[in-house]
């Protein structure tokens, strides 16, 4: 899926996404650009950056930091990606977020997700378990098996029942919508501009910068390409809490 509004050739971008949707390998495809500096999930607390010295007024101020970042970087363009709960782990709504990071020069935005958010509670509760959400490319990615706790799902720094966790994400993404209708904004979703070729998405976003395409090279593997209904160790309580709701259809699919 993609929907596009023009974006011009100036300003920094920022991407939005509740994770587990292919940001990592995009991300790293735009930052082999020669043009763009992309910085990951600058909110991050688990970054080594958030441990190095910083002022006092960058502790108190995490956009300080991002401050900081995009001066440091060499490139004419900076990129960072927020996900949806690290803006609350900062003190932001997402209504103040937005205009906040305009006042700081991102005149650009991306919006990515997943359209099967159980593949991306499943995804996380493996990269959990795994102790790293990337795979090199090559690598083959092993089946780990996992426990989906349905009445307290222990990610994204919160526990909520799983048709909440669901939820949550699908009002995130309507949410950061509607504050960027009027805003070059980017639309990509996993399963359409990722899943298949990686190298799709990142020429869909050097069009929208503006950006020539260069020829990157793809570094990472799919961390969860099994059915999962293999991965999963309760797939019959999955199907259970999920039925009758508007996400049974997730359980359909592999």
């Amino acid at each position: 899926m993609l929907r596009r509004r023009a974006a011009t050739r100036s300003g920094h971008v920022a991407m939005f996404h509740h994770g587990r949707c292919g940001s990592s390998v995009l991300g790293d495809l735009l930052d082999q650009h020669s043009a763009l500096r992309w910085d990951g999930e600058v909110f991050n607390f688990k970054r080594s950056f958030w441990t190095e010295r910083a002022t006092a007024t960058e502790c108190a101020d995490p956009l300080a930091v991002l401050e900081r970042r995009v001066e440091k970087s060499r490139k004419s363009i900076y990129g960072f990606e927020c996900k949806f709960y690290h803006a609350r782990r900062i003190g932001f709504s997402l209504e103040e977020l937005v205009p906040a990071l305009e006042k700081r020069g991102f005149t650009r935005f991306v919006v990515l997700d997943r359209r099967n958010t159980l593949r991306k509670v499943v995804s996380s509760l493996v990269a959990a378990r795994r102790g790293s959400a990337r795979l090199p490319a090559g690598v083959v990615a092993p089946l780990l098996r996992v426990h989906v706790p349905v009445d307290a799902v222990p990610i994204d720094s919160t526990c909520k029942p799983l048709v909440e966790l669901l939820r949550e994400y699908q009002d995130s993404v309507c949410r950061i919508e509607t504050l960027l209708a009027d805003r070059p904004l980017l639309r990509l979703r996993y399963e359409d501009d990722l899943a298949q070729d990686p190298l799709a998405g990142y020429r869909t976003a050097c069009d929208f910068l503006g950006l020539a395409v260069e020829q990157p090279e793809v570094r990472f593997s799919r961390t969860t390409p099994h059915p999962w209904r293999q991965v999963v160790e309760n797939p019959e309580a999955v199907t259970a809490a999920l039925a009758g709701t508007e996400f049974e259809w997730m359980t359909a699919e592999d």
